[in-house]
């Protein structure tokens, strides 16, 4: 699964960082499962929730890629019909 994937990641080695990114493209698309944990805090740009996060000291290159990890989620869950959030929502 994609999320476990990104969160085994040693976003403080750039090699691996990058890497990372690419392969995230290169991933078959993503359901509704594994889009939502990467909206969660442990990609969170929010200072408020930071514990949560993978990464405790991001730096600007790390939150630039949080950013493209997130972006990542939305447009894949951007191309889920409606009514399959219905089982989400409850």
């Amino acid at each position: 699964m994609l999320p476990k994937f990104l969160i085994s990641v040693s976003w403080e080695r750039p090699n691996e960082r990058e890497a990372a990114i690419k392969l995230m493209y290169d991933w078959a698309p993503i359901d509704i499962d594994q889009a939502l944990p990467m909206l969660s805090g442990l990609f969170s740009l929010n200072g408020v929730i930071n514990h949560m996060r993978v990464v405790q000291n991001a730096t600007e290159e790390i939150i630039k890629r949080f950013k493209e990890i997130r972006n990542h989620a939305v447009k894949s869950l951007s191309r889920v019909k409606e009514d399959k959030f219905d089982l989400y929502m409850l």
